[in-house]
C-alpha cells in the first residue's frame, strides 16, 4: 500500500477518535472496570470453574496429540474388593489389606509406592495415635512399609488452626521408626483448582511440607523437581482423562501372577487409591471423587495427573499478574480503538466478532505451545459489553436531540 494511502488511513482513524467524547471513554473505562470486578468476584466464588474447565476439556480434546501416562499406574480398591471382600465395608480401611498390597507391589519392583489414603489418627494431637482395637494391623503394616526395597510415599494430612496457619494431624505412623530415607510423606489434601499442580505448603512453624505428588516425583525422580520453574503459585498442568492411565484394581494386584505384575508395573510409579461406591456395592457415587478439566476422577487419578505433569515437559510457570493485566489491558485497548473507528454498525459488529475469533485463536495457541489457558475473555466481554451499551446510548442520544 503506497505511503499516501497509508497517511490517508492514519488520518481518518485519527479524525474518528477525535470524534469521540471524554464521555465515551470515561463509559468504556467505567464498563471495563465492572465487568473485571464482576467476574474477579464469581470466579472467587466458583461460580465460573465450570466455564474454564469446560474450555480447558475443549482445548485438550482439539489438540494434535493426546495425553496418555508414561510412569504412573492407578491401583484402585473398587466396589468387589471394598463391598464384597475382606475389607467388608470397613472404614477406615484396614491396615494389613493396604499392607499385603504394599508387599506384593514391592515384590514386583514398583519404584515408588503412594497410598492414597486418610491415615489420620482418632485425635489430631496422637492421643491416641491409632484406636486399640487397631494397633494390631497398624503394627503389621507399618513394618511392611519398613521392609520394602523400593520407596512409599505415605499421606500427610492437615488442618487449619484457629490462628489460620496450616498444622499437621498426627498419623498413625508418626512416632514410629522406619529407619530408612525411602519413606516420604506429602500432603494429600487437593485445592479447589485443579488446572494448579499443587506445591510445597508452609507449616506453622515455618516448615515446609512437598504436597503428595511432589513427594511421589521426589522419591522416583528427584531431579525433575530442580527443573519445575521456581513461582510462588502453583503450576498449570495438562490432565490425563482416567482411562488414560494404565490401571489395575487391588484385587487383581494380589491374584496376579508375579512375572505377569513385574512387566506391567516393574520401575514404575504405582499410586494406590480408593474408588468404591459411597454406600453400598453400586450404590452412590464413588468416593474421593473431585470436579477436572477432564470430568470427575478419583482423587489417586488427580495426583497421578500431578505427578505426569511434573515429570514431563507439561509444567510452566504461570503469567505474571502484571504481565496478565498489561495484556488484558492492551487487548481492550486495540479492541476500543478498532470499535471506534469503524464508520458503520456492519464494520463494529465485525470488529467485536472479529476479536472474539482472534482471541480464541490466542487461547489455543497459548495452550498448545505454552502450556497456559489464558483467559482473555473478559476484555472481550468488557468491550462487548460496552458497544451494545453505546448502541443504546446513541439510539437515547438520538430521540433526546430530535424536536
Amino acid at each position: 500500500m503506497p505511503a499516501s494511502s497509508l497517511l490517508a488511513r492514519a488520518t481518518n482513524v485519527v479524525s474518528h477518535l477525535r470524534e469521540k467524547s471524554a464521555g465515551y471513554w470515561v463509559r468504556l473505562l467505567i464498563t471495563v472496570v465492572i465487568v473485571q470486578s464482576l467476574v474477579t468476584w464469581a470466579d472467587n466464588n466458583g461460580w465460573i470453574t465450570g466455564y474454564r474447565y469446560s474450555f480447558h476439556r475443549f482445548l485438550q480434546t482439539t489438540k494434535p496429540h493426546k495425553d496418555v501416562d508414561q510412569y504412573t499406574v492407578v491401583v484402585t480398591i473398587d466396589d468387589d474388593d471394598y463391598w464384597l471382600g475382606e475389607l467388608a465395608g470397613r472404614s477406615p480401611v484396614k491396615r494389613d489389606y493396604l499392607a499385603c498390597l504394599v508387599e506384593k507391589l514391592d515384590a514386583a519392583g514398583a519404584k515408588v509406592i503412594a497410598l492414597d489414603f486418610d491415615l489420620r489418627s482418632p485425635d489430631p494431637g496422637g492421643h491416641p495415635v491409632e484406636s486399640p482395637d487397631y494397633m494390631g494391623e497398624r503394627g503389621e503394616f507399618l513394618r511392611k512399609v519398613k521392609e520394602v526395597r523400593h520407596s512409599v510415599v505415605l499421606p500427610r494430612t492437615i488442618y487449619w488452626d484457629e490462628n489460620g496457619d496450616y498444622v499437621a494431624n498426627s498419623d498413625i505412623y508418626d512416632g514410629y521408626d522406619f529407619g530408612s530415607a525411602n519413606v516420604l510423606k506429602g500432603y494429600i489434601a487437593l485445592q479447589s483448582n485443579h488446572l494448579e499442580i499443587p506445591l510445597s505448603l508452609k507449616l506453622k512453624g515455618d516448615v515446609f511440607l512437598d504436597s503428595f505428588s511432589m513427594a511421589v516425583v521426589r522419591a522416583f525422580r528427584p531431579k525433575a523437581l530442580e527443573n519445575l520453574p521456581q513461582a510462588n503459585r502453583a503450576l498449570y498442568a495438562s490432565f490425563i482423562k482416567e482411562d488414560g492411565f494404565d490401571h489395575k484394581t487391588a484385587r487383581e494386584v494380589l491374584n496376579a501372577k508375579q512375572n505377569v505384575l513385574e512387566r506391567d508395573i516393574g520401575g514404575r510409579i504405582v499410586i494406590v487409591g480408593a474408588a468404591w461406591s459411597k454406600f453400598a456395592y453400586g450404590v452412590g457415587r464413588r468416593i474421593d471423587l473431585h470436579e477436572t478439566p477432564m470430568g470427575l476422577m478419583p482423587g489417586a487419578y488427580v495426583h497421578a495427573n500431578y505427578v505426569e505433569a511434573m515429570l514431563g515437559p507439561g509444567t510452566y510457570p504461570p503469567y505474571g499478574g502484571r504481565l496478565v493485566e498489561t495484556i488484558e489491558w492492551l487487548v481492550v485497548v486495540a479492541m476500543a480503538l478498532g470499535f471506534a473507528t469503524a464508520e458503520t454498525p456492519g464494520w463494529k459488529v465485525g470488529v467485536v466478532f472479529g476479536s472474539w475469533v482472534f482471541l480464541g485463536l490466542f487461547a489455543y495457541f497459548s495452550f498448545i505451545n505454552l502450556g497456559h489457558v489464558f483467559d482473555l475473555f473478559v476484555p472481550a466481554i468488557s468491550v462487548t459489553v460496552h458497544w451494545v451499551f453505546e448502541h443504546f446510548w446513541e439510539g437515547f442520544q438520538g430521540k433526546a436531540v430530535k424536536p
